[in-house]
């Protein structure tokens, strides 16, 4: 299908044949005419395929003086075995738009027999015939050439405390000044057993679910480089224990490129290179010694507080909002210590977290939203019911976060009232008079006498309604 964005810009996404053979790839083609590919979404997954690597493509026409230029980007997938496969109708977002394909059968036949470079088992044809091929037919002699790409794995500090994130990325790097002679190879299954040798025991995780390998532009030492994040993830120590992270290696295809290009043959063969990374420590450090040390949060957080009512009836409610913002693990941080007392009714808060990742870190704000009720008129100082304590490791110190709103309660008092409607009443207080002891029937004549009279009134009655009917 073709999605028109902007005036004298289309994209498109074509696929490839679907009756191929078991050794031969299917493709899906992202392209963008007189327009740049900005962002795109990620491609979809093929039941019975193996994602094969992305490559990418660019052509430019001049006709009758107009100037017109296509980018392509292309996934190609190889299929794990013979059969018919659906690929389901999709679509990916491309700058910020999407373009839809209604998809398709693929049929995947016999593998087929490969042709060699040197023209060795080609099968002849007219143009062969023509010009002698055969006479012509030379080997040619592919090369492998130097390169400066590194599979590299970092974080973002060296040395944190219990609790403090740090942020660890793996990621391909090539240097701007090597050739286009790299493909990725069977990456996700690749990379689901590199991200199984990464994650460390005694950590909290936050994944940056990174989609699609893009390239970002880096500098390292002064040389510029093509950055593919494969991995990231942020991470917060539960313990003192060194995190260690060992060293992972990446399969890559790499293309050795004919040492003299011919007509005939391909100009490139493929390969394969290993890269490893290499083993990388965090150490951990403990909090400093402090009654809470064992339960606080840790981060560089602020406060951001709200209340309905600063001036409320007593008996009525109001509610207040005690929200945590900044950088750390939101998701486990603890709702605030509140003091409660009889003057000033407070209930259990509704939570709610809502986190970014953004560059290397994640930021965001867990909100707890209260309802109070004020029994007594009075002046009412939210700071000393509501407090949070905290370690900020970037100034290494205790903090604490407290309210600075005060709520005026007016009206007559309500605390009898809240007392009454928890008293249990009379008579649940002659309980703890009365002896415990059973007691026999006999022992009271009376009531014995008072229970068979009403036995023999009752066998009377049923007598009498008996004869009458």
């Amino acid at each position: 299908m073709v999605c028109t964005f902007a005036v004298g810009q289309e994209v498109s996404i074509q696929l490839g044949e679907n009756q191929i053979a078991q050794n031969e790839p299917f493709t899906i083609t992202l392209s963008i005419e007189n327009g740049e590919i900005e962002s795109y979404s990620a491609f979809p997954d093929i039941d019975g395929f193996d994602r094969a690597g992305i490559s990418t493509s660019s052509a430019t026409q001049i006709v009758n003086g107009r100037r017109s230029q296509q980018i392509s980007i292309i996934q190609s997938y190889m299929p794990r075995q013979q059969g018919n496969f659906r690929l389901k109708p999709f679509r990916i977002k491309v700058n910020g738009e999407y373009v839809d394909s209604d998809g398709t059968t693929i049929s995947v036949g016999p593998p087929r027999q490969q042709y060699s470079g040197n023209g060795q088992n080609r099968p002849r044809s007219l143009f062969d015939d023509l010009f002698g091929i055969d006479d012509v037919e030379e080997d040619v002699e592919y090369v492998e050439r130097p390169d400066h790409a590194f599979l590299g794995l970092t974080v973002d500090k060296q040395e944190v405390y219990i609790g403090e994130g740090f942020t660890l990325t793996l990621a391909f790097y090539i240097p701007e000044t090597d050739p286009q002679v790299f493909e990725f190879y069977d990456l996700n299954n690749q990379l689901t057993k590199i991200i199984q040798q990464l994650k460390p025991h005694d950590a909290w995780e936050e994944n940056f679910q990174i989609y699609q390998i893009k390239a970002n532009n880096v500098e390292i030492k002064g040389e510029r480089y093509r950055q593919y994040k494969l991995y990231q993830a942020r991470y917060y120590p539960l313990n003192t224990k060194t995190v260690e992270f060992p060293a992972v290696d990446l399969q890559m295809i790499k293309y050795k490129l004919a040492k003299r290009r011919t007509f005939f043959g391909p100009d490139r063969q493929e390969g394969f290179k290993t890269f490893y990374s290499d083993p990388l420590k965090v150490k951990v450090k403990a909090l400093p010694e402090h009654p809470l040390k064992e339960q606080v949060a840790v981060g560089d957080y602020q406060l951001k507080e709200t209340v309905s009512n600063k001036q409320v009836e007593t008996g009525e409610s109001f509610s207040y909002s005690f929200s945590v913002v900044g950088q750390g693990n939101i998701a486990a941080i603890s709702a605030p210590q509140v003091k409660q007392d009889r003057n000033l009714t407070v209930y259990e808060p509704n939570e709610t977290v809502n986190t970014r990742k953004t560059g290397n870190t994640v930021i965001g704000v867990k909100q707890f939203n209260y309802y109070a009720v004020p029994n007594e008129p009075g002046t009412y100082e939210l700071g000393d019911r509501f407090q949070w304590i905290f370690f900020n490791p970037r100034t290494a110190s205790y903090d604490t976060l407290r309210s600075g709103i005060t709520v005026e309660a007016v009206g007559r008092s309500r605390k009898n009232e809240s007392i009454m409607a928890a008293d249990p009443g009379s008579f649940y207080e002659k309980m703890s008079g009365v002896s415990n002891n059973l007691a026999s029937f006999d022992e009271d004549s009376s009531l014995r006498w008072l229970v068979n009279g009403l036995i023999l009134l009752m066998f009377a009655a049923v007598v009498v309604l008996l004869i009458r009917k």
